[in-house]
């Protein structure tokens, strides 16, 4: 579920990012310094939500790897148990 929540996150700073990028489109010749600053903006909030979907891909390998580890130990318990009787 945290994964997911971070995916999602990283969706919405996309989003915000083209809204930006638009925006820049839509602006006069008055607004060319407003441009480049917003362009800096829209790179930086595709930068972080690229950083957001890395985090939640290696937050999703970390889950698998634990619930591998613990049914793991489950089979093992398990063989024990059968073992001793």
């Amino acid at each position: 579920e945290a994964a997911d929540d971070i995916a999602t996150c990283g969706n919405d700073l996309l989003l915000v990012a083209e809204a930006i990028a638009q925006s820049c489109l839509m602006i006069g010749d008055t607004g060319e310094d407003y441009r480049e600053v917003l362009s800096s903006r829209a790179k930086d909030f595709r930068t972080l939500a690229g950083l957001y979907k890395t985090r939640s891909r290696r937050f999703d390998g970390i889950v698998e790897r634990l619930v591998g580890d613990i049914q793991e130990d489950m089979v093992s318990s398990k063989n024990t148990l059968t073992e001793k009787v």
